[in-house]
């Protein structure tokens, strides 16, 4: 019995270890999601209906680098795409055929305080962001009538769009907005 007890603490220093050395690395600094964490079984089957395999209409808002508006929006949804619990959403700017009317993704880098998710499903291009130094806070919430699902991150600083940290970044924050499948009982 003792022995399990010293392999318990063993491996919980260990792991302890290992977060505190991820945590001072200058990556993702937080990331959450906004809402409900289990999700419900009503945003979990809205956003299989509204992205299983077809394109979700993506807003971006905000640019946090001297890069072009059009190529960040596009580089952003390539980083989104696979990163959303395995329903598989192709985010796209751009408007298609394979697109349910009603829905989408509005993600906002550096959102201005007081930024509510129902103004970014209301209008988000009448959104401003501004500007935080070095920081980068990103908001993306899936929209329907209204939010349905939303995920933040934060991160202190990235080089460029192609910094690894940033591309985290979009991940992380991607994957906190799409809804969980809840299970079929909670104990």
């Amino acid at each position: 019995m003792s022995t399990n007890k010293n392999y318990r603490v063993v491996i919980f220093g260990l792991a302890a270890s290992i977060l505190v050395g991820c945590a001072t690395q200058g990556d993702v600094g937080s990331s959450q999601i906004l809402g409900s964490s289990r999700g419900s079984h009503g945003q979990y089957s809205t956003y299989q209906f509204a992205a299983g395999n077809r394109d979700l209409q993506t807003v971006i808002v905000g640019n946090p680098f001297s890069l072009k508006k059009s190529e960040f929006d596009n580089q952003v949804t390539k980083l989104m795409q696979g990163n959303d619990r395995g329903i598989n959403a192709n985010f796209t700017v751009a408007a298609s055929e394979n697109m349910r009317t009603g829905y989408s993704a509005v993600m906002m880098f550096n959102p201005s305080s007081g930024t509510s998710l129902d103004q970014m499903c209301g209008d988000p291009n009448k959104l401003k962001s501004t500007i935080r130094g070095q920081q980068i806070k990103v908001i993306l919430v899936f929209c329907g009538p209204g939010p349905i699902s939303a995920g933040s991150a934060t991160l202190q600083s990235a080089s460029s769009i192609s910094d690894p940290k940033f591309n985290q970044l979009v991940r992380d924050v991607t994957f906190r907005m799409t809804p969980n499948e809840p299970p079929d009982t909670y104990d």
